[in-house]
C-alpha cells in the first residue's frame, strides 16, 4: 500500500511525504524436492511487514530526500525453535535512515549524492542465517548521474 502526500508552497518549493507498506500474506518453500512447502512467512529474510517512509523537498533544480525503512521482528531459527540465540526466539525488528541531496543540471542531466543506512545500523544477528546476513552494507555513500538520451 502507497501514501502520497504533496504540498507546494508558493515560493518555496514544493514537500513530499510517502509511505510504502508491505504485508507478506503467505510465503511457501520447499527445500527438496517432493518434499511439502514450508510457511516461512515471518521467518528469517520473510518479514510480515516492511515499511518506509520518505520526506522529500524540492525547490527550483534541487531537491533532498530522508527516508527510514523499517523490517519487523521474524522468528530466529525458524527450523529449530529451541535452538534460538534469542530468548523470545525472535530477531528484533530494527530501522535504516538513508539521505540523498540531488540537483538537475540543464533538461538531460541530473546529479545525486547521498548516505544510506546514515547510521550504521547492523540487522540483528541470527543462528538461522548460518553466520550470512544479506543487510549487513553498512553505512555506504553514492554519487549518480544520469543522463536521458
Amino acid at each position: 500500500m502507497d501514501l502520497n502526500l504533496g504540498y507546494k508552497t508558493d515560493g518555496w518549493g514544493k514537500f513530499t511525504l510517502r509511505d510504502q507498506f508491505s504485508y507478506l500474506l503467505s510465503y511457501k518453500r520447499s527445500d527438496l524436492q517432493d518434499t511439502p512447502p514450508v510457511d516461512r512467512t515471518g521467518g528469517y529474510n520473510y518479514p510480515d511487514w516492511e515499511n518506509r517512509i520518505t520526506l522529500a523537498y524540492q525547490y527550483a533544480e534541487f531537491d533532498a530526500t530522508v527516508s527510514a525503512k523499517t523490517f519487523a521482528r521474524v522468528r530466529d531459527a525458524a527450523d529449530d525453535p529451541e535452538n534460538s540465540s534469542n530468548p523470545d526466539g525472535y530477531l528484533p525488528s530494527y530501522t535504516t535512515f538513508n539521505f540523498a541531496f540531488g540537483s538537475k543540471l540543464d533538461k538531460k542531466t541530473s546529479f545525486a549524492i547521498g548516505v544510506n543506512n546514515i547510521f550504521d545500523r547492523v540487522a540483528p544477528y541470527s543462528v538461522d542465517g548460518g553466520g550470512y546476513n544479506g543487510t549487513t552494507s553498512g553505512r555506504y555513500g553514492f554519487v549518480s548521474v544520469d543522463y536521458k538520451l
